[in-house]
């Protein structure tokens, strides 16, 4: 906002002046408009837009919280973008009587409709439409211009951002909140996350289907991926085992071609009203946190012979295991970080198992951008936290992390934590 000269007053009436007298509001010296400068007003009316309509949509307080953090920053990249482009068709047409403060102007104010999206019987297509009448009419009086010339700058102006919004959602990548507790403590219930869609393999534009399908995840990668029960839905995991693995889950832990994947325990961690027990473990290359009800690996053995009632040897301790599973081609399998609380590879098809396929994979998981604690609340201490990275002490017991940190220099060599190779599915190389 600007002090000094100027027509009007409140947001209310520049509003009001944008969306149903946007030709005398230009009309007027850029002093006389309004105290509200056409970029501070565009941040403001998009971030009430986006907020308030994920209200009237139905969403919940604390993705309406997130838009209204979210939207300006947007907002201001579109806005000079939108303005850019649009100043340098009218250069390159010889049709700029202005100065691109001029363009910005229009391009700021002309967002005023955005607004007529939070409203059922209006919507946001009606908002979109009458935001580009209302800036070709801006573009018109200001450069004096042709309406058709006009209307030819703003949608090479309007439009690009919109195909390059596409693009970057559909082929790069994309934002994603997580929605239940199965990668706790990794990801929490509130956290939003965006999502590398390109390291596995570029997608085919504006479809979810990757150019190459034959590039797995690593073991230990988290990734987003379509359900394969119901497509419907993401999901969030951990991959585990890879085209050719036999996998054995024994009290939760990991399996893979008779060996047993190697942790170290950090010790009790306080979690959602109840005590769980936190470990590191290493798979491959990666060191990923698990999470479990209780510990998994009291009794060791080595025949199950040794073992109480109902439990079997397995790799060394005694417990109950699931599988073993074949890993066919074209297919991960995945588990979540919260071994006692996931619905995974494990648990599907009734308890029979499956895979995800290498096409349902949507990417792997980068960092967090946001995150809300229970109460709607910022968790600031988990914003920007490397998902791909070691595991850190982020939101949880203080006392923990030097344990963390002792059991991340223990960390077992490379020889020690990669799997024996199985043998090769049928059909497979």
């Amino acid at each position: 906002m600007t002090r000094g000269k100027t027509h009007g007053g409140g947001f209310l009436s520049t509003w009001s002046d944008a969306t149903f007298r946007p030709g005398a509001l230009l009309s007027r010296a850029p002093s006389e408009r309004s105290r509200w400068r056409p970029v501070p007003f565009a941040l403001v009316v998009t971030a009430a837009a986006w907020s308030l309509g994920a209200l009237a949509g139905g969403g919940s307080l604390s993705t309406a919280l997130a838009l209204l953090i979210a939207a300006p920053v947007v907002a201001l990249a579109s806005i000079y973008v939108v303005a850019a482009l649009t100043h340098a068709w009218l250069v390159v047409v010889r049709g700029r009587s202005a100065g691109f403060g001029e363009t910005l102007a229009c391009v700021g104010y002309s967002s005023a409709p955005a607004l007529f999206g939070v409203v059922p019987l209006v919507g946001p297509i009606v908002g979109a439409v009458w935001r580009l009448v209302i800036l070709t009419f801006a573009i018109t009086r200001v450069h004096r211009l042709s309406t058709l010339r006009a209307a030819l700058a703003v949608f090479v102006g309007a439009a690009a951002p919109v195909l390059l919004a596409l693009g970057w959602r559909g082929g790069f990548i994309e934002a994603f909140k997580v929605p239940g507790g199965s990668m706790a403590p990794t990801l929490m219930v509130g956290d939003h996350m965006f999502v590398n869609k390109w390291v596995y393999g570029p997608f085919i534009p504006f479809t979810d289907e990757r150019l190459f399908s034959n590039l797995p995840p690593r073991r230990g990668d988290a990734i987003v991926f379509r359900f394969p029960e119901n497509e419907r839905q993401d999901f969030v995991k951990r991959t585990v085992a890879l085209p050719g693995d036999t996998l054995e889950a024994v009290n939760g832990r990991v399996m893979i071609n008779g060996w047993l994947a190697p942790h170290c325990h950090v010790g009790e961690l306080r979690h959602e009203g109840r005590t769980a027990e936190l470990y590191v473990e290493y798979l491959d290359d990666r060191a990923y946190f698990t999470l479990f009800d209780a510990n998994p690996d009291e009794q060791t053995c080595s025949t199950s012979e040794e073992c109480s009632a109902g439990l079997s040897c397995h790799g060394g301790i005694c417990g109950v295991g699931r599988g073993p599973f074949k890993v066919a081609p074209g297919e991960v399998w995945v588990m979540g970080d919260n071994r006692n609380n996931s619905h995974d590879s494990v648990h599907w098809r009734g308890g029979r198992g499956a895979g995800v396929p290498f096409r349902n994979i949507k990417g792997r998981t980068m960092f967090i951008w946001m995150s809300f604690g229970p109460g709607g609340g910022v968790v600031e201490d988990r914003l920007f936290l490397d998902l791909d990275g070691a595991p850190e002490v982020v939101g949880l017991n203080a006392d923990l992390a030097p344990r963390v940190d002792a059991c991340l220099r223990s960390r077992p060599p490379l020889s020690e934590t990669t799997p024996p190779r199985g043998p090769s599915p049928q059909g497979s190389e």
